[in-house]
């Protein structure tokens, strides 16, 4: 299990990025200098918001692909805007063909936030999620909502195509803190994942 000391830090991130997105308002984008793409299909939750390798294999699993446009049948997917460099700005998710969330990016510290909002600009209770970038690669990425956070983490091995990987399910303050945690080896070429380790709460919070 991860040490309890990372619990404060895990604590942090929670806090921050919930503080930040109570103070960050939503602001329509404008169409003009904006690339526009589209992520489909949506069949896991979570995924399409994160940039990292574990992402990458989740969304490659389920055939999920970014595409410039989207058929007409699709009725499930997101909508990306992006900047002129590659910076997303807005991710619009479609459920049924009708808007669900609208989550915004801000950019500060080497950190890509994306804060909930719906179609009408007003916070939305979902998850917001977070890439942290560190010089060319990905270093942590989660997603907070409240007092849970879903954290990962990467640290590049010697082998420039690999990373060992980490990944936590938190509740701040709840009576089991630790709700689901598993590491390995993230390969980038081929993409795939080997687990060494898995744990979850059912091992430690409940009666024998």
């Amino acid at each position: 299990m991860i040490k309890n000391a990372d619990f404060d830090y895990l604590s942090h991130l929670i806090d921050e990025t919930v503080n930040l997105r109570n103070s960050f308002e939503y602001c329509r984008i404008s169409s003009d200098n904006v690339e526009v793409s589209f992520l489909s299909p949506v069949k896991k939750p979570f995924t399409g918001y994160l940039q990292g390798p574990y992402e990458m294999l989740m969304r490659k699993q389920c055939g999920m692909k970014e595409r410039k446009t989207v058929s007409s049948a699709c009725r499930n997917y997101l909508r990306l805007s992006k900047s002129r460099n590659g910076d997303i700005l807005e991710i619009v998710s479609c459920k049924k063909g009708v808007i669900d969330c609208i989550h915004q990016g801000l950019i500060a510290s080497g950190r890509h936030f994306l804060f909930p909002f719906t179609a009408d600009g007003v916070h939305y209770p979902a998850y917001s999620y977070v890439t942290v970038y560190n010089g060319d690669h990905i270093s942590e990425e989660y997603a907070v909502n409240n007092t849970q956070i879903l954290y990962r983490r990467y640290i590049p091995r010697c082998n420039e195509n690999s990373f060992d990987f980490f990944f936590i399910n938190f509740v701040k303050d709840g009576a089991c803190p630790v709700l689901e945690e598993y590491s390995g080896i993230i390969t980038s070429d081929p993409l795939s994942f080997t687990e060494n380790h898995y744990d979850n709460w059912i091992n430690h919070c409940i009666e024998k």
